[in-house]
């Protein structure tokens, strides 16, 4: 399975905060597996891989490729 890893921003209350969108998806479908809202920190991309994990694990150990757009974050997550 190979999945991608992104993130996308937005605005919170009149654009007074910035607004990260952390997700897991199948480039293919474009289905979303998982995805967190946070700063853009370590932190938020490791918890996109967290909740991955604990949904493909339940899956009978199958490997998942997981691609990002080099992100600091999402490879130190």
């Amino acid at each position: 399975m190979a999945l991608h890893m992104d993130e996308l921003w937005s605005y919170l209350r009149k654009k007074v905060q910035q607004l990260w969108i952390f997700i897991a998806f199948a480039p293919h479908t474009k289905f979303w597996f998982h995805c967190t809202v946070g700063p853009r920190t370590n932190a938020s991309a490791s918890r996109v891989l967290i909740g991955l994990k604990q949904l493909v694990h339940s899956r009978d150990n199958q490997r998942v490729r997981v691609t990002t757009d080099k992100l600091a974050a999402s490879r130190h997550a």
